[in-house]
């Protein structure tokens, strides 16, 4: 038996992003709103929830690495052989993500087949920029985290957010998540998610307008949810984690441990999507593809116009 205490909400953040995005697109389709309705909109309100959850998840890995919290709270700092454990563990799950999207080859469209392909001539070349960033990771702290943090683990509170389902990823081992791990795994987590909400909206799942306007008007305002939601949660997470007490080793590693666990996530939605939904493996693989790009050309040149 589970006793839990009772949240009054609007529901789970994925539902309410996805209506949300869709409210976006519409007000786009009608010529968006007066610039003294501008802070209203729909977008605006989903900046601002992007940086509530980075404020609150800031906060809650500064709680989590408090060690007068008990056994389970404090933290571990991260040596070398953390580093290279990382390395293992991600390097692994890359190769299998590779595997699995040879494997499903035939489904994807020409397009992502041939991002599929660029990740396969360049897969040793990835597997030393894992190396790479994994070392760079030296010095960050490892805590108790949420594991399996996404949109739909968070319950929308007016003016607030509130995490749930603190059980981590669930094709992991149960002695696998209850060890201690990068913060940044719960934040590249969020990310990730934001990706896919972006792609939500930009495949028309939820809407009936298929015409070459609202096609362009989801195009817009995924990318720019992306973007301003992105920016808004990082940042309010670095301020709200100055209590977190890394001590990275080199210059950096912030940055490093964003790009690692990027990398790792992409590589779990390629293999959870290959096992259970196919016809979205597009998603994970878009993203694991701008990362790479990202790691290749860091001044945001990265050959795909973003």
């Amino acid at each position: 038996m589970i006793l839990q205490g009772y949240i009054a909400s609007q529901g789970d953040a994925w539902q309410w992003t996805r209506d949300t995005l869709e409210r976006a697109i519409r007000d786009e389709l009608v010529g968006g709103l007066s610039e003294q309705e501008n802070q209203y909109t729909a977008l605006a309100e989903l900046e601002a929830f992007a940086t509530i959850l980075g404020q609150r998840l800031g906060q809650m890995h500064a709680l989590l690495a408090d060690a007068d919290g008990g056994e389970d709270f404090g933290f571990v700092i991260s040596d070398q052989a953390d580093c290279a454990a990382w390395a293992d563990s991600i390097n692994r799950q890359l190769g299998q993500a590779l595997a699995a999207l040879r494997e499903h080859e035939g489904r994807l469209s020409p397009p992502h087949a041939e991002l599929a392909r660029w990740l396969q001539d360049r897969a040793a070349h990835l597997s030393s920029q894992v190396t790479r960033l994994a070392q760079l990771c030296e010095g960050s702290v490892r805590i108790r985290v949420h594991g399996d943090l996404h949109l739909g683990q968070v319950l929308v509170v007016p003016g607030d957010a509130c995490f749930i389902d603190f059980e981590g990823e669930p094709t992991r081992p149960l002695q696998e998540r209850r060890q201690r791990h990068s913060p940044f795994k719960d934040v590249t987590g969020l990310l990730r998610s934001f990706d896919y909400a972006a792609a939500t909206a930009l495949r028309s799942v939820y809407g009936t307008d298929h015409s070459e306007e609202a096609e362009q008007a989801r195009l817009l305002i995924s990318r720019r949810y992306r973007e301003q939601s992105s920016r808004a949660f990082v940042d309010a997470y670095r301020q709200a984690s100055r209590g977190v007490p890394h001590a990275w080793r080199h210059s950096g590693g912030e940055q490093a441990a964003l790009a690692l666990f990027s990398l790792e996530k992409a590589a779990y939605e390629i293999n959870y999507e290959a096992g259970y939904r196919p016809d979205w493996l597009d998603v994970p693989l878009s993203g694991l593809v701008e990362i790479c790009k990202t790691l290749e050309h860091p001044d945001g040149e990265n050959g795909n116009g973003r």
